[in-house]
């Protein structure tokens, strides 16, 4: 058996002792052996938490939608190449689309985009097989940075790491969150644009 987590926009896992007062809106208790919880905590109540045979993993339609995982190197620069080609969008919601790669949101494509040099609103053919190899690159690195600093709790402190502390990534970020500060590279000031309610961070000469 399986057990599938999937956190929606504020769920969190809790690792914690049993004796600790329980966090609002802790929604599944899991108990282990040797002493201590897992507890799912959700406000917002967008996640779940189901157990399922682990051949039927493929048949459970959010999962069986996931795009390919850059942790597990299954994102080469072919497939980036023949997709952007493909596509005919811009490239910020297509790297955030999780049927094309998994764990890339708002901010870690922001990210990601700036250490590409690449604009959030370039269209996918226009991107050069340069740029492509850049992207490569930063896809996996920006990701592997957030973990080894326990993820980004932006300014709500939403997110949470395994044992309820705020995560340090947030502090690292390069262009995310950062509008009218100076760009680590250049100096020229970060700029701010909406995309599809959301906030896009951009440094105006290095993103072309």
């Amino acid at each position: 058996m399986v057990l599938v987590a999937h956190l929606g926009m504020s769920g969190q896992l809790i690792l914690s002792d049993s004796a600790r007062p329980f966090a609002g809106h802790t929604h599944v208790v899991l108990h282990f052996s040797g002493g201590g919880q897992l507890r799912y905590v959700d406000p917002r109540t967008f996640g779940e938490m189901f157990v399922t045979e682990e051949s039927d993993l493929g048949e459970i339609p959010e999962l069986a939608r996931l795009g390919r995982d850059p942790l597990a190197g299954e994102v080469p620069v072919d497939y980036l190449a023949s997709t952007f080609a493909r596509r005919k969008t811009r490239i910020k919601p297509l790297l955030m689309d999780q049927t094309f790669i998994c764990g890339l949101g708002n901010i870690y494509s922001d990210e990601v985009l700036f250490l590409a040099g690449v604009r959030h609103d370039r269209p996918t053919p226009a991107v050069t097989p340069a740029e492509t190899r850049l992207l490569h690159d930063a896809i996996p690195m920006v990701l592997r940075e957030s973990i080894q600093s326990r993820g980004s709790s932006i300014a709500d402190e939403q997110y949470r790491d395994l044992y309820g502390e705020v995560g340090g990534y947030q502090n690292r970020l390069r262009v995310y969150g950062r509008e009218a500060q100076p760009c680590l590279r250049c100096g020229t000031p970060i700029e701010r644009a909406r995309w599809s309610n959301r906030s896009t961070f951009y440094c105006p000469r290095c993103q072309s």
